[in-house]
């Protein structure tokens, strides 16, 4: 399993989300960083913290196989500039920087070592052509020899597949959308193109060597992976499943037992997890699965078991653990820092809340600035600013400040229909159809 840190600006939308899922839909394990987010803004995240909050102090992850960067611009270009003269040869060696072609290179200390060889490889991007940028990007993997010959043929039939089906489109309208609950025609197309994209994933890897083959693990990942967002998909919109849960949840496993890599181990885990999570609801299994993915780097199996004491158990506490793991691996992770508020307001500490809800809008802002909010970032951040307005006005008093948080809250609303990220879903053509499911789905009365 590859382990990739990802930095890019957090407003910037292509060609990061067609990176972003392409690498977790083959497996991949993906920790996102941001040029305008640094080390002092965790800090400050962090530092809202009650003083009885109950964290290890964690050493950040950085045994990484590869560090990605989207460069878009002079200005990031100078500062990785900075930044990379300073490392290691050693360290620099699995840098890949991939340049937006509008970025000037000409005079940039950016040279290469003695001998010819730059420490690091960069690969140029002109708009539209992310699946040209995202081969380059694999062929330099290969070079670099942070994968090898099988891993790298397995990743670009991975690739083909996914710009054939138009994949992150699907992953988008699938899971990071309201699901299509009226709208019959528009659920049985999306459902449809599930049901091509993950056959042809299945077909691939059976005619390459058939099930638990090691050269094709990343095609048969991204087949359950499929699967199982083709099934979510279904139960969100009210119909039958894609594939049987049992039968996903037995192919898991029976990769799981032919599986020597401790990554891969990991990944498959994860969703074996999110499998008995989700499509079979049975929380004793996927705890126990998600216990084997908590390491040092992975926030989302913490969230994910703070989720069950939460929704299923009714341990505010032992939940509020596990999202404060989350958060201190991954401080930009807006979902946890909600899910703390929660807690918190369940708590009846309502200024430990409030401070937690800040943070959404303290992560998200530059998207909201720059008019990039993604259906699910505007779901949370308009949930807590409406929170927060709450909190003011009925446990603080302070009604002034309930209004602001109100105003703020009403700011998020207008940017559905504003929000450029909808076009990057397929939508282009079409978006009041999404507009209004959001603003339908997206009701004060799901608030609380």
């Amino acid at each position: 399993m590859l382990r990739i840190h990802f930095t890019y600006t957090s407003s910037e939308i292509c060609p990061s989300v067609y990176f972003l899922l392409f690498f977790r839909l083959t497996g991949a394990y993906l920790y996102e960083s941001y040029f305008d987010s640094d080390a002092q803004k965790q800090g400050m995240l962090l530092n809202c913290l009650p003083e009885d909050a109950e964290i290890e102090k964690r050493q950040a992850y950085d045994a990484y196989d590869l560090e990605l960067y989207y460069i878009a611009n002079n200005e990031e270009y100078e500062k990785y500039a900075c930044e990379v003269m300073a490392m290691p040869e050693k360290d620099a060696a699995r840098h890949i920087l991939v340049c937006s072609h509008e970025v000037n290179r000409a005079e940039s200390p950016l040279l290469p070592a003695e001998g010819g060889s730059a420490k690091h490889s960069i690969v140029v991007h002109k708009a539209g052509a992310e699946f040209a940028t995202l081969r380059d990007v694999l062929d330099e993997l290969l070079h670099r020899e942070i994968i090898f010959g099988d891993e790298c043929a397995d990743l670009r039939e991975c690739l083909q597949l996914y710009e054939k089906y138009r994949i992150w489109e699907l992953s988008l309208q699938g899971r990071f959308f309201y699901a299509a609950k009226e709208d019959k025609e528009d659920y049985e197309r999306i459902r449809g193109r599930f049901v091509k994209a993950s056959k042809a994933y299945f077909e691939e890897f059976m005619s390459g060597g058939g099930w638990r083959n090691a050269a094709t693990l990343h095609l048969q990942y991204a087949f359950l992976n499929l699967a199982y967002e083709g099934n979510l998909y279904c139960i969100r919109g009210g119909g039958p499943m894609i594939y049987t849960a049992d039968s996903l949840a037995r192919m898991c496993r029976s990769l799981l037992q032919s599986l020597d890599e401790e990554g891969w181990k990991e990944s498959f885990s994860l969703l074996l997890a999110q499998v008995y999570d989700d499509l079979l609801m049975d929380y004793n299994k996927a705890f126990e699965y998600y216990i084997k993915c908590c390491n040092d780097f992975n926030a989302y199996a913490y969230y994910r078991k703070g989720i069950i004491f939460q929704d299923q158990a009714g341990d505010y506490e032992k939940a509020l653990k596990y999202y404060l793991i989350s958060a201190q691996i991954y401080p930009e992770y807006y979902r946890a820092w909600y899910r703390i508020g929660r807690c918190y307001m369940l708590l009846d500490r309502y200024r430990d809340a409030l401070e937690a809800f800040r943070n959404i809008m303290r992560i998200l802002e530059p998207r909201l600035n720059a008019d990039v909010l993604r259906p699910m970032e505007i779901e949370y951040l308009f949930k807590a600013q409406n929170q927060c307005a709450y909190i003011c006005n009925k446990a603080l008093g302070r009604l002034g400040q309930s209004v602001i948080e109100n105003q703020i809250a009403v700011k998020v609303w207008k940017t559905i229909n504003t929000s450029s990220f909808f076009q990057q879903a397929g939508y282009a053509k079409r978006p009041r159809q999404l507009w209004e499911r959001t603003k339908k789905e997206l009701c004060v009365r799901k608030i609380l």
